[in-house]
């Protein structure tokens, strides 16, 4: 036998952290869960949510982002969730409208064209589909898509003469009072 073996070890003995301390980190842990939460609350939107397929398949289409704006519908001085956005393809404008068919389809809407406005502006809309959150008044999503030519003014540049422009916007009835 060897003389480590003959020796007794102790085990290791880890310090404990004080009540004090443990009770200060839990503290901190719950107030920022709350603050998460309300936060979640106020800012989330939902018609974001309801965007998110259209943006996916239109960036997966190669579409490019130039920007969006929205609201989550919870301020005082807007109670309409609602998220529009604005994307350059790279693509004639009458191909530019059947990807938006074909995206609005795949997503469960049937466009109907709404207007025509200056520059061969192309609008359609849906508004049949039953929006599914409890806490918002009953009634329909709308989605409305606008498809723009060559030379129309996008949201930073004037459209290329080989490109085109598809903005749609997502409107949720008002939150419950």
């Amino acid at each position: 036998m060897t003389a480590s073996a003959d020796k007794h070890t102790e085990p290791t003995k880890h310090p404990r952290l004080p009540k004090s301390i443990l009770i200060a980190l839990i503290t901190i842990a719950i107030i920022s869960l709350a603050v998460w939460g309300i936060a979640d609350y106020l800012f989330h939107n939902r018609a974001a949510d309801i965007a998110a397929p259209f943006e996916r398949s239109l960036v997966a289409n190669g579409a490019i982002k130039e920007c969006n704006s929205g609201d989550a519908g919870r301020g005082l001085d807007n109670v309409i969730p609602h998220y529009g956005a604005y994307y350059d393809v790279h693509m004639s404008k009458d191909d530019a409208i059947s990807l938006m068919y074909r995206i609005a389809k795949d997503n469960g809407y049937n466009l109907a064209p709404t207007s025509q406005g200056n520059q061969g502006q192309l609008s359609f809309a849906d508004d049949s589909k039953q929006q599914p959150y409890g806490d918002i008044e009953m009634g329909t999503i709308k989605v409305e898509f606008t498809v723009n030519g060559p030379g129309a003014r996008g949201c930073k540049n004037v459209i290329p003469s080989d490109h085109a422009s598809i903005s749609f916007n997502v409107y949720l009835p008002e939150f419950k009072h």
